[in-house]
């Protein structure tokens, strides 16, 4: 666990719509982003007192070149900037630091340090490449690996193990932080693993969960790991180098100047040479340990842990001939005043603090006391339970407020930036639950404060329907006011707006000025979306060249919404002269940059092997990575793997996790996803219900595939109350979003009459539109309406083509019909064996119809045991005949081709029932009348002769006349 001292930058909200260039049927739309409003801008917190400024010796210049680590090899992980927590201020620069002393002093070669920084460091990247890179370890060398960052026990065990933090990970649950980290225990099993004849580790992080002023880094109470787990679990000759005990903070330099990390810092300065009390040169791990813990005491408590005593005292380095440049009495001094200062004895205001940056006096934390101003200065940072006003006082948040772990207030704000930050992190999350209401109002009284960012992320939020009635209207009314006022992110969204069309004709001319003009003043979102129409031709006449010169521009500017869309030219554009490697180097360039559809377009090139060798555990690691980076998309195709297990260990549980994520972020496929998971009962327990709770929540979001599903459940009656008018209204939704399956659907109330007026041309006209669209299903019954000739001539030839058509298509059914036309002759020539061949095909496909078809042909020719097993097998395939399940009923009854059983007999008619055979239910009508293997009841047997005669049974009506 660590800090972000005292820079609090305003994190920037970059939302886009569907800016992957070539999408997949997954993620249907036109390809323009859309931004949240918001410009990337930096705010720094206090200003610092001049007379606590402390002028660091330096230590990214090797004392000296040796070849002492020529067969060493070197790990750096460094993590600053985190997704969605605290960042650890100066990560990455000490990273570095590290990185030059290895290679500058140590000797180790370039290819044999692995550095790792930000948005690679999460940890599918972590494993795959710490893994890949041990490989080159050295029996006779030695492995450093270094972590920078966040450490923290795992919220979700209780007695947690303790976690390297990667940079996605994210607070909103317990479940969702464990994704985003690697346990300590699975570096130190790769490690074990190398060849190397010591492994030297040093962790500059902590595992107690909280921040120092103890606010909790999970977002959960955090539960700091049993003392046995953190003990290191290497070889006998391997050292760990920790930070700080188990239930202290790592902390920053001392001083409000400094934001590099203590621990490291001091670390690099013995290895130097400052730790060599003896002056041979050599720095033992026992120096290094000894030195660091008296620079650090009183603040945090290095360790050096070293099970054989005999390394302890062994050379780490040599020729470390820099002399101790007075850091430790210097950082000693300043312990060691806060230390006194603190002594003044608690504040009167209850959080408030006293510590070597506010010189005794009560500030809260994160703030300085400049003695010049007279003053506490610089953002505070409120205890938990408490939130920042804006007279920058924290006092005691309210029922429903935020209490972030940053410096965001969650009350009223009286300036339009702070009132945007504070939308920012109720939007992201920080510090607890997602709040899109909230954020909205924030975004809302930033907007009516002059702040024209504010109003254009709140015209954003109408667009989107988050946390507010969805308005395209006022959405663009707002992204008005916002161009109007100055703001280029306003024009560039507003630009969006006309070109969709959202509450207006599509005026693309108009979309083309919008964008010129955001992209002449800089806001590279305009010069990205002006090169998509461009790239199509859409309002401008087609020019590729000014395309690519515009996306070229966007990603040369740091824009990578413009890297991914130049991967896409040379991926898909053929005057590109296609290149898919060179695609590959944009989406990884991207993906390296913090964009996630860089990551997500990158994972597709490698399931593919479209300019990188196929290599679908890395396309996995990738979704991996866009997940984390806070794409929902990347979850949703991530747990697709695993719903598929491609790439992965098929897990329906781990898929239905991801699709949830997916869904709690704003993606409807990961809704639809998590839907057809709880109708079949897949990795989470079964539940039309909430199966029909998210096919709505994804079909009011847009998701025509989602409402297809709840159409079916709607006609079926399950998880709801049966209403085929409503299903109709949904199929038709859906088709008219060419849903194919929906038109079928649609096609076939059309035919039957149920919930829409009878109307055979209708019917007939939406399965041929389905069966040349390529939905098998459709061809299938198109091919029925030509048996039955509803609305057309009785056609068996044609029926036979299209049911051909099906079962090449996969259509299970469609091969039980086929099977069915050669075995009786009907539309094409006789031939037993070869139907007979594909209705087996069929069945064994889970067709019940088939099952029953095969029964039938063998009872006629008075093959009874075989006739008993097609039947029986027609009612318990995945989608049951009920008139299988009767014929195997009276099999068993009979005693015909199976043993005699009255229990099963009576066990299948109940399911031939069940399943709309009224054959059954006059069969299981007989038993209850006269119990025979059942209770005798005759109310029952009534109600089922009634059932079966309105079904038009004759046997059931002459039944029914015979009763008392």
């Amino acid at each position: 666990m660590r800090r972000d001292m005292r820079i609090f930058p305003i994190l920037i909200l970059v939302a886009a719509l569907n800016v992957v260039g070539l999408q997949d049927a997954a993620a249907q739309g036109t390809a323009t982003a859309e931004a949240a409003g918001t410009e990337s801008e930096r705010e720094t917190g206090a200003l610092m007192a001049s007379d606590a400024f402390i002028d660091l010796p330096s230590i990214d210049q090797p004392v000296a070149q040796t070849d002492q680590g020529a067969r060493d090899l070197a790990i750096v992980i460094a993590v600053e900037q985190y997704h969605n927590l605290t960042n650890v201020a100066g990560a990455e620069i000490t990273g570095l630091d590290w990185k030059s002393f290895f290679s500058g002093h140590l000797g180790i070669e370039e290819d044999r340090i692995l550095f790792l920084t930000n948005a690679r460091a999460i940890p599918s990247i972590i494993e795959r490449e710490t893994e890949q890179h041990l490989e080159k370890a050295h029996e006779d060398g030695r492995v450093w690996f270094v972590f920078i960052g966040h450490g923290a026990p795992d919220p979700t065990e209780h007695d947690p193990e303790p976690l390297l933090v990667g940079a996605g990970a994210i607070n909103h649950t317990a479940e969702d932080f464990r994704l985003g980290a690697i346990p300590k225990s699975k570096i130190e099993e790769l490690l074990t693993a190398g060849r190397q004849k010591q492994t030297i580790m040093v962790l500059d992080t902590c595992f107690s969960g909280q921040t120092e002023y103890g606010q909790s880094l999970t977002g959960t109470q955090a539960v700091v790991p049993d003392l046995s787990r953190l003990q290191p679990q290497l070889a006998p000759r391997d050292i760990v180098f920790s930070a700080a005990r188990h239930d202290e903070a790592a902390h920053s330099l001392p001083g409000p100047t400094v934001d590099r990390p203590a621990f490291s810092y001091a670390l690099l300065g013995a290895l130097r040479g400052w730790a060599d009390t003896t002056g041979d040169g050599v720095v033992t791990a026992e120096e290094a340990e000894r030195y660091v813990r008296r620079t650090l005491v009183g603040m945090q408590t290095p360790s050096l842990v070293a099970d054989d005593p005999s390394v302890r005292g062994a050379a780490l380095v040599t020729q470390a001939i820099e002399e101790e440049p007075g850091f430790a009495s210097t950082i000693q001094g300043l312990i060691n005043r806060g230390q006194a200062f603190a002594q003044g004895g608690p504040c009167e205001v209850e959080g408030q603090v006293r510590n070597m940056d506010t010189q005794g006096q009560c500030c809260w934390p994160g703030q300085a006391y400049s003695s010049q101003m007279g003053s506490c200065l610089g953002s505070p940072i409120c205890p938990d339970g408490m939130v920042l006003g804006d007279d920058a006082e924290c006092r005691q948040a309210e029922e429903g407020e935020f209490a972030y772990a940053e410096s965001t207030p969650s009350g009223e704000c009286q300036t339009g930036v702070r009132c945007r930050q504070m939308g920012e992190d109720a939007f992201r999350g920080r510090g607890g639950t997602r709040d899109f209401e909230k954020a909205a109002q924030l975004f809302a009284r930033g907007c009516e404060l002059g702040d024209m960012r504010s109003c254009s992320g709140l015209g954003f939020r109408y667009n989107r329907g988050l946390g507010v009635e969805r308005d395209p209207q006022r959405a663009t009314q707002l992204y008005e006011k916002a161009c109007e006022g100055g703001s280029l992110r306003g024009c560039a969204n507003l630009a969006v707006s006309y070109q969709r069309g959202d509450d207006r004709p599509k005026d693309l001319r108009r979309a083309y000025e919008l964008y010129d003009r955001a992209c002449a003043g800089g806001e590279m979102l305009g010069c990205t979306n002006l090169g998509v129409l461009y790239r199509d031709g859409r309002g401008v006449s087609k020019d590729e060249r000014r395309a690519v010169e515009l996306f070229s521009k966007s990603c040369e500017e740091g824009f990578m919404f413009g890297c991914a869309f130049l991967g896409d030219h040379y991926a898909f554009t053929d005057s590109a002269g296609q290149s898919w490697s060179r695609a590959a180097e944009l989406y990884d360039q991207a993906c390296r940059g913090g964009e996630w559809r860089g990551c997500r377009n990158l994972a597709r090139r490698y399931a593919n092997g479209e300019g990188v060798d196929e290599d679908m555990t890395r396309a996995v690691e990738l979704w991996d990575q866009a997940c984390q980076m806070g794409s929902a998309r990347g979850c949703n195709d991530l747990g697709y793997r695993y719903e598929n297990g491609d790439g992965v260990e098929q897990s329906y549980r781990r898929a239905a996790e991801l699709y949830d994520l997916a869904c709690q972020r704003g993606d409807m496929w990961g809704c639809n996803n998590l839907g057809i998971r709880y109708a079949n009962g897949q990795g989470v327990e079964q539940d039309w219900s909430r199966a029909n709770e998210l096919y709505k929540e994804a079909c009011d979001g847009g998701n025509s595939y989602a409402c297809n599903n709840l159409g079916r459940n709607y006609a079926e009656g399950r998880g709801v109350e049966q209403d085929r008018s409503r299903a109709v209204r949904l199929y038709r939704k859906a088709c008219e979003e060419d849903v194919l399956r929906a038109c079928s659907e649609l096609g076939f109330h059309y035919a039957s009459g149920d919930g829409v007026a009878r109307n055979l041309t209708r019917a007939r006209e939406l399965q041929e539109m389905a069966c040349e669209g390529g939905d098998m299903v459709a061809c299938r019954l198109l091919g029925n309406i030509y048996i039955v000739g509803q609305g057309v001539p009785q056609d068996w030839p044609r029926a036979y083509e299209l049911h051909k058509k099906a079962c090449e298509g996969g259509d299970m059914v469609g091969c039980s019909s086929v099977g069915f036309s050669y075995t009786y002759a009907r539309g094409t020539q006789h031939n037993v064996s070869r139907g007979i061949k594909l209705m087996k095909r069929g069945c064994e496909g889970g067709d019940g119809f088939g099952c029953f078809n095969l029964a039938q042909l063998y009872s006629r020719n008075e093959k009874i045991s075989e006739a008993a097993k097609f039947y029986e097998k027609a009612c318990m395939v995945e989608s049951p005949n009920g008139e299988g399940c009767n014929g195997a009923g009276r099999r068993y009854f009979l005693g015909e081709g199976v043993e005699k059983d009255l229990d099963r007999a009576i066990e299948l008619f109940k399911k031939a029932c069940k399943h709309g055979s009224m054959w059954g239910c006059h069969n299981l009508g007989l038993q209850f009348n006269e119990g025979t293997g059942i209770r005798q009841d005759k109310r029952r047997a009534r109600e089922l002769f009634e059932r079966a005669c309105q079904g038009g049974i004759e046997n059931a009506c002459e039944a029914l006349e015979g009763l008392d």
